[in-house]
């Protein structure tokens, strides 16, 4: 998924698919040696490596002046990812979900490396609504430093380091915020490690477009059983799950942006006839006023009634009733006047 680094929805890079092999029942030690001693083909991981290869030749092709930043959870948390983090020319941000060890003199776990130094930076952080959870501060700590991290296969003797960025941090006892970034993005500021923070907190939109690719699009009720035609189906529900979440941003984030950038002619006629309450004029409507329409054709029933502005949710079943009105209208347009 590509994002502005504003926040802004620009659609999908690349998927890709795989199949895993249903292994034998074992105990978890013996499947955990297995996973280590595999090859790095094998692992899952390199999918990961793939993909990323895959959009940096999209970048390079399209948009060779750009750099693309990539935000991984603790699941990226791999030698393999590390060390193409440390070489790679584009950007890479990491949730460390280990201790790792470090080339250092005496300390070589960054836990301890980081206890024993001062905090760079303290404030408020701010966590925004989400589900049944209201606004919260939280008070947060954060340390930054360069490391040499280590990089070890499993039984191998031969040891690789990666020079990276370390940023933690660090809420109040009791908060579930404890975050450790390795970025291989040039931290020298205080506004750099900011940069990277609010940049990693963008990867949290991920987990919405795979709640609207799952529960709106309900892409996981297909009966389809050929592998192809999944793949099929999984991408285009993906293009329609990446589409209501660029209108949900944009409706909130810009107000004078015209609706014909983002719908067709059709379907703002739709949304005209079947939303468009009969006392307005005939002013000219902006995006923002064409999403909160379509939303209330979803069950949408305001800021107050709702919570907030119209979510993915709304914005989709709205679409549900746009679609096939403006289907209509655009067949409607194709038939010869002399039919009949």
């Amino acid at each position: 998924m590509a994002y502005s680094s504003e926040g802004e929805a620009l659609g999908l890079l690349d998927q890709i698919y795989w199949k895993r092999k249903k292994n034998k029942k074992s105990k978890e030690s013996s499947q955990a040696q297995k996973r280590r001693q595999r090859a790095f083909e094998e692992k899952e991981t390199s999918y990961i490596v793939k993909i990323a290869n895959h959009c940096e030749e999209l970048k390079d092709k399209y948009s060779p002046n750009k750099k693309l930043w990539f935000q991984h959870d603790r699941g990226g948390d791999s030698q393999d990812i590390l060390r193409e983090a440390a070489k790679s020319k584009n950007y890479y941000t990491i949730r460390i979900g280990q201790d790792r060890k470090f080339k250092g003199n005496t300390v070589t776990r960054l836990s301890k490396a980081f206890r024993l130094q001062k905090p760079r930076l303290g404030g408020l952080l701010h966590l925004p609504r989400c589900g049944n959870h209201t606004k919260s501060k939280i008070y947060v700590e954060i340390y930054s430093d360069k490391f040499s991290i280590e990089l070890k296969k499993y039984k191998d003797k031969n040891v690789d380091f990666a020079n990276l960025h370390i940023i933690e941090v660090r809420g109040e006892p009791g908060s579930n915020i404890h975050w450790k970034l390795a970025t291989n993005y040039p931290v020298e500021t205080l506004q750099d490690i900011i940069l990277v923070i609010k940049n990693y907190t963008l990867r949290w939109k991920f987990e919405n477009f795979h709640r609207v690719w799952k529960n709106t699009c309900q892409v996981e009720k297909t009966q389809l059983r050929q592998e192809k035609r999944i793949q099929i189906w999984c991408i285009l529900n993906a293009m329609v799950s990446m589409r209501i979440e660029r209108l949900k941003d944009l409706a909130r984030k810009k107000e004078t942006v015209l609706p014909s950038e983002e719908f067709s002619e059709e379907e703002i006629q739709a949304i005209l006839l079947l939303r468009k309450p009969k006392h307005d004029k005939n002013n000219p409507i902006t995006l923002k006023q064409a999403v909160y329409w379509v939303a209330e054709l979803g069950g949408y029933r305001g800021p107050k009634s709702s919570g907030g502005p119209p979510g993915a949710v709304v914005i989709g079943r709205g679409l549900e009733y746009i679609t096939p009105a403006a289907q209509l209208l655009k067949d409607f347009t194709l038939v010869p006047k002399t039919y009949g």
